[in-house]
């Protein structure tokens, strides 16, 4: 869920078909809504591939844009399927209307988990196998940070991996301008976002 001027946005899966939407294939669709404060629904898009697991996990709202993320299981509208479930990237404009879609992966599972927003863009998060986003692999599942400048639907970001090690913050790297990770390895890592400013912290579960 996010909100924003003017609305509240939901997103997630569904296996029906919502309201004046069409089911795109497979046992589930991603969706988003968008309500105004007083909990009436303004629009829903519902959205995926043509496989089983198409799922909404993050969306935030800028100044004016949302931008969702989540998996994919096909390709999306424009879009070129790696394989597995592919990461996805999309903005919306405050009335519905779709303004950019980047789906990516490495032929395995790939998630867009998170996302926060300040005046800048979008900061996103999530988990990649192998080399997606032109990234080394670093370990078998590596955590990937994006910033999104939705002018352009420019990326830039970096990767670090799940470990199993003590609780140690090893060094901080900028990942584009304004945003820095404090990177460390963890039993178990967990990702939080801090503030919308896109800092981050990791801790240790349990």
């Amino acid at each position: 869920m996010a909100v924003g001027p003017g609305g509240v946005y939901v997103g997630g899966r569904t296996t029906g078909t919502l309201a004046t939407q069409t089911k795109v294939g497979g046992v589930w669709d991603s969706f988003v809504i968008k309500f105004n404060l007083s909990g009436v629904s303004q629009w829903v898009r519902q959205f995926g591939g043509t496989g089983d697991a198409d799922d909404v996990y993050g969306l935030a709202v800028g100044t004016e844009i949302l931008l969702v993320t989540g998996s994919a299981d096909g390709p999306l509208p424009g879009q070129t399927f790696v394989g597995g479930q592919d990461a996805f990237i999309r903005l919306y404009d405050s009335n519905g209307t779709e303004l950019g879609t980047r789906q990516f992966g490495n032929g395995l599972n790939d998630f867009g988990t998170g996302v926060t927003a300040d005046s800048s863009g979008f900061y996103v998060s999530g988990t990649k196998l192998g080399s997606a986003l032109d990234l080394t692999p670093i370990g078998d599942n590596d955590i990937f940070v994006l910033k999104v400048i939705p002018a352009s639907l420019h990326a830039c970001g970096v990767v670090f991996p799940l470990a199993t090690a003590t609780s140690t913050c090893r060094n901080t790297v900028t990942i584009c301008s304004g945003l820095y990770l404090c990177i460390g390895i963890f039993k178990y890592l967990l990702h939080e976002i801090l503030s919308h400013f896109g800092w981050y912290r990791n801790r240790r579960a349990g």
